[in-house]
């Protein structure tokens, strides 16, 4: 078990996993906005691909806990990537820097989206961190199946180890196209020594011009982790969120991500709490 710098709080559970999906044509975004939680939607097969093939990214994120009557340091995070998008698969390399609870971590991983058939994709994960405020590794697997009609389903597994800790998450996701708007529900389900926890996102995205500028509305609820940072949040009692992210071009190459969420978190050792938390981002495509 592991010590967090936090007034001397321990904080002792599992950690799960950064969830993402890869898309349904070969087109793929990289990952989830660094403000707050949040579940990429797969690009709608219609939309075009754009022309460049490698992209650069920069992002920071920033969390502010409210309403708590425990004062906790605001949480800082700097993401640092590059993709390569070929004809059979999308690979992204990122760097993650963060502050949490009065310690600095560095995290490496790897996202891997290959095309497996005209009707089957993938999304692969590994990542590895020396660092207490990020897992020792991660890593997660899903398949995804184009369902026909606009429709598209998938299953996943995701495994984080802290030391002699460890958790799996089981998820899976539902989605559905209609013109430019894109729908998904995605269950995570997290087995515990005190029993089984649920949480659930509702995702809505709405596509404009192109497939590179979008925004997305997404809610959620429920005990289980879905994009928890560290090791005490899988013990929360339950959690509400609410959020929104998105892609706006700037004209040429670049591109600008944002993102903004709330999340309430009933916690079972400590008070009930808030976190606000912003995200902006620059992207650049090569």
């Amino acid at each position: 078990m592991r010590r967090l710098a936090s007034g001397g709080t321990m904080f002792v559970a599992l950690v799960p996993a950064l969830m993402a999906a890869p898309a349904v044509a070969v087109a793929q975004e990289s990952g989830c906005p660094l403000g707050g939680t949040c579940v990429p939607a797969p690009e709608p097969v219609e939309l075009p691909e754009p022309a460049a093939q490698w992209r650069a990214s920069i992002e920071y994120g920033h969390v502010q806990f409210v309403e708590s009557a425990t004062s906790i340091d605001p949480w800082h995070t700097v993401s640092a990537e590059i993709a390569r998008r070929g004809s059979g698969a999308t690979v992204i390399g990122r760097a993650n820097w963060a502050r949490r609870f009065g310690e600095d971590g560095v995290q490496i991983e790897m996202d891997a989206y290959p095309r497996i058939s005209p009707r089957f994709y993938a999304y692969l994960n590994a990542g590895f961190s020396g660092a207490d405020i990020f897992p020792d590794y991660r890593l997660g697997g899903e398949l995804y199946a184009n369902t026909g009609a606009g429709t598209e389903a998938s299953l996943g597994i995701r495994r984080l180890e802290f030391g002699v800790t460890g958790v799996t998450i089981y998820t899976g996701s539902a989605g559905i196209y209609r013109g430019n708007w894109y729908v998904s529900a995605r269950p995570f389900v997290t087995p515990k020594d005190e029993g089984t926890s649920v949480s659930g996102i509702l995702l809505v995205r709405r596509y404009f011009a192109t497939a590179e500028s979008y925004a997305t509305l997404l809610v959620g609820a429920g005990s289980a982790p879905t994009e928890a940072p560290l090791e005490f949040e899988v013990r929360r009692a339950d959690t509400r969120r609410i959020g929104a992210y998105g892609r706006t071009p700037l004209g040429g190459r670049l591109g600008l991500r944002w993102s903004a969420h709330y999340e309430h978190e009933e916690l079972t050792r400590q008070d009930d709490r808030g976190r606000v938390s912003v995200g902006l981002g620059l992207e650049t495509r090569l």
